[in-house]
């Protein structure tokens, strides 16, 4: 809440045409200009819910769309970010659009929090690390942290879906716990220390930029 009040929303989110959000249809409509629709939390609406203050939540086109221009739309919120959130599925975590979204993501150095979603367990506890490990294989990403997420649409739709963190690298003989403890995203974000992961971001694109092959040297070897 204030957000708009404290920042200059096209600063933040450069590329983007800015429209105030008054319903959901709105996003759905086809429009070559690249729209960001933007509301404030409703206090009063979600006493009960005990959101956190500092995060800014921004989603997504799918980046495995087979609308091109989406690619584009997605690039440019990556690039804004400061930590991504990748929502990966056993059908999706390794289409080569999403391992080049986030191959970008790890050549910025940004933070990832890995989320495999759609999970049959405890069956897939024998197979998610494989689909993690060439997920992180193909893209270079090492997730600052890893959950897991049952395949449960009752509980999706009533937005209640657990979320069990994982360690990530797996350490010799991990088994899974007997009892998960379901974390808290939203306070998962909220908890991180963004001066720290803005610096880390910085550094990567200085390192981009200075980049022997796609960076400074090579434009001024071209010219």
């Amino acid at each position: 809440p204030g957000f708009a009040r404290q920042h200059t929303l096209r600063d933040i989110f450069p590329g983007f045409d800015l429209q105030s959000w008054d319903n959901a249809e709105q996003a759905l409509a086809e429009d070559d200009r690249h729209l960001l629709f933007w509301r404030e939390r409703d206090v009063e609406a979600h006493e009960d819910q005990q959101l956190p203050d500092n995060p800014l939540i921004l989603d997504t086109p799918d980046v495995d769309s087979v609308a091109r221009v989406n690619w584009e739309r997605a690039d440019h919120i990556r690039q804004t970010a400061d930590v991504l959130v990748a929502v990966l599925t056993q059908q999706k975590y390794n289409d080569a659009a999403v391992r080049e979204f986030f191959r970008k993501a790890a050549i910025e150095n940004k933070l990832v929090l890995l989320v495999f979603n759609q999970c049959l367990l405890p069956e897939d506890e024998e197979y998610w690390p494989i689909w993690v490990e060439t997920f992180c294989r193909e893209t270079g990403i090492r997730p600052a942290a890893l959950f897991i997420a049952p395949s449960d649409r009752r509980a999706a739709e009533a937005n209640a879906l657990p979320f069990y963190e994982r360690p990530w690298p797996l350490p010799a003989g991990y088994t899974p716990p007997a009892e998960d403890q379901p974390h808290d995203l939203m306070r998962e974000l909220s908890d991180l220390r963004f001066g720290e992961i803005k610096l880390q971001t910085l550094l990567g694109s200085l390192k981009q930029l200075t980049d022997s092959d796609v960076g400074i040297p090579e434009w001024l070897n071209q010219i």
